[in-house]
């Protein structure tokens, strides 16, 4: 009886302990991600022309409670800019909020002294190419202007691929209705996990706005991080161990079918 049971012991080790070990550490992995920060870029494209200077200050203004927004509901944002309206151009790849928004920054020197054209395709492409992401982040683009897009067509359709090759979700706060804003922008955010929002309310309101704005970016984030989790959820360890303990008791001539 006693070599039954030393074997039996030892046989429900061999089969019990790698998968106890197994459903701790997906259990340790689950409990890691339930706790840590939602890593999440955000790119903010701005229109630079000469009708803009109040909307940039705008979002000067409010930048701090939108980062705040973001740590209260668990997301580490970093942040890049891209100017448009003349000459798209990356001014400052992702850093954190501190030094998104020191004095002397790129953001913090941002004045309405662009040109004429108001391409926001090609300061998307742009900021596809140039902006230097985390790696596992939930990419976000919000561009804000006051005139639809001058870019070609090839320039949006290679933004909107860009944007689904990288996982990338779009906003805008723009003009809806006007030239091709709803074919362009409205197609990007709603074929890439956003929506846009009317400048002229946020000119008009722009508080309620802006936090109707934060609050649908919390939520895309938090939905866009959810939908790529693919770890399974973890097993029983209690089940496991029972599953591999039973064979102490199983019958003598069932223990030596599994030699």
């Amino acid at each position: 009886m006693k070599t039954t049971l030393t074997f039996g012991f030892k046989t429900a080790l061999k089969t019990s302990i790698p998968v106890v070990a197994f459903v701790v550490t997906l259990t340790t992995v689950s409990i890691a991600k339930a706790t840590s920060f939602i890593p999440s870029d955000m790119v903010w494209l701005l229109d630079t022309s000469g009708s803009m200077g109040g909307d940039i200050n705008q979002v000067k203004s409010r930048i701090r409670d939108f980062d705040r927004a973001m740590i209260d509901s668990g997301i580490d944002a970093h942040y890049a800019l891209v100017r448009f309206g003349g000459r798209e151009t990356l001014i400052q790849d992702l850093t954190d909020f501190s030094t998104f928004t020191a004095p002397g920054s790129p953001f913090n020197r941002l004045t309405d002294n662009g040109g004429s054209k108001e391409r926001g395709s090609r300061a998307i492409n742009v900021a596809l190419a140039r902006t230097t992401f985390r790696p596992g982040s939930v990419k976000n683009f919000i561009l804000v202007t006051d005139e639809d897009d001058d870019s070609s067509f090839g320039n949006f359709q290679a933004a909107s691929l860009g944007l689904t090759e990288t996982d990338t979700l779009f906003n805008f706060i723009g003009v809806p209705g006007r030239g091709n804003t709803d074919s362009y922008y409205g197609n990007l955010a709603a074929n890439h996990g956003g929506v846009g929002f009317n400048i002229s309310q946020f000119r008009a309101h722009p508080e309620p706005l802006f936090e109707n704005f934060v609050d649908t970016k919390v939520r895309e984030i938090q939905e866009r991080y959810e939908e790529r989790q693919s770890t399974p959820e973890p097993v029983s360890i209690l089940g496991i161990l029972l599953a591999g303990i039973s064979g102490i008791f199983l019958p003598q001539n069932q223990q030596k079918k599994l030699t």
